[in-house]
């Protein structure tokens, strides 16, 4: 959509730009202040629908974003049947209303795509007796889809073009494909709000599995994935060299949950760590190293294994074993203007 052109604006009475004492005042004039009103928002409204992701099936992007304005919320109180709220979207350059309505989407995610509709005009009788339009407003056409195999499909017999300014909104049951209409159709989106609320949370850790004879002192031991692609490492765990001997060169301590770690090949770095005994006060520095596969070896110390007692070994770390994670950087553009 281009820009709204506005027109001259009223001068100001108050400031006393304007000559007041009978100045001539016509509908027209009225006409003018909706006008530019309307077309100061939408302009602002289109320069942020500007700003928003591109939303892709596959590589193609089968149409342009259109922009919520407000409502459009989706309730999956009962996951079959979702509830949408009226709302108002951006698309082809006009505010359209969304009624609302609820959606049978059984056992699968619904797709609802929103985008601009037929003109719903308002007449009145004028002095002239006959009946000319004198309000109006657009309505939104709706088609639906569901999520097919873990992907978007587009509805069928759609009369969506690759220039039509589109809203989807994702609802009813638990699908890997969420949160579409607010990380592409908002204007949270927009301002990458939405992707700051990725970068800034914070998973939980995921369990590890105990090697045998190790034991987890305190329940708390696992793993996560930041959004720098760096690994944190957590754990207090105990064996009792008095039991079964470990290997010659290091023993495994656990294995991580996938998806838990972020490690490639030959980049999966070392902690140096010290294990203490449980009586006595003997410590023996030797490191922990993690593999691609998720595995935590303990190296044996220096000075050999302990022969008895029980050894405590705490892990807090965090690793960079991922080739992006050192490339990782938060950026605020000063250029924003630039779109070359």
């Amino acid at each position: 959509m281009a820009l709204k052109t506005k027109t001259p604006r009223l001068k100001d009475i108050g400031s006393g730009e304007m000559n007041t004492g009978g100045a001539p005042i016509f509908a027209d004039d009225i006409l003018r202040v909706q006008e530019n009103n309307r077309k100061d928002y939408i302009n602002t409204m289109e320069a942020l629908r500007l700003k928003l992701p591109a939303l892709l099936y596959g590589s193609t992007q089968n149409f342009k974003n259109g922009l919520i304005l407000s409502g459009c919320e989706y309730d999956n109180t009962d996951p079959l049947n979702p509830v949408l709220s009226p709302g108002f979207i951006l698309s082809g350059g006009e505010v359209c209303f969304y009624p609302g309505g609820t959606y049978n989407t059984g056992t699968a995610t619904g797709l609802i795509y929103l985008y601009k509709g037929a003109e719903a005009p308002v007449s009145r009788v004028f002095n002239d007796g006959t009946s000319k339009e004198i309000l109006t407003s657009f309505t939104c056409t709706v088609e639906t889809a569901n999520v097919s195999g873990g992907a978007l499909v587009m509805p069928t017999g759609t009369g969506i073009t690759s220039t039509t300014e589109v809203v989807v909104i994702s609802c009813g049951s638990t699908s890997v494909v969420k949160n579409i209409a607010e990380d592409f159709f908002t204007q949270k989106a927009a301002l990458k709000i939405t992707d700051l609320y990725t970068k800034v949370k914070v998973p939980a850790l995921s369990p590890v599995t105990l090697a045998n004879n190790f034991t987890n002192v305190t329940g708390l031991a696992g793993s996560r994935v930041n959004a720098d692609l760096s690994t944190t490492i957590h754990g207090i765990f105990q064996y009792d060299f008095s039991g079964t001997a470990l290997g010659s060169v290091f023993s495994l301590i656990c294995t991580l949950s996938a998806g838990a770690y972020e490690f490639q090949a030959n980049r999966t770095g070392e902690v140096v760590v010290i294990m203490r005994a449980t009586s006595g006060g003997a410590q023996l520095p030797t490191i922990i190293t993690f593999s691609s596969s998720g595995d935590v070896n303990l190296y044996k110390p220096p000075t050999g294994w302990p022969t008895t007692g029980v050894y405590t070994i705490t892990i807090n770390a965090t690793i960079i074993g991922s080739t992006a994670a050192a490339n990782f950087s938060y950026e605020i553009a000063p250029n924003f203007l630039d779109i070359t």
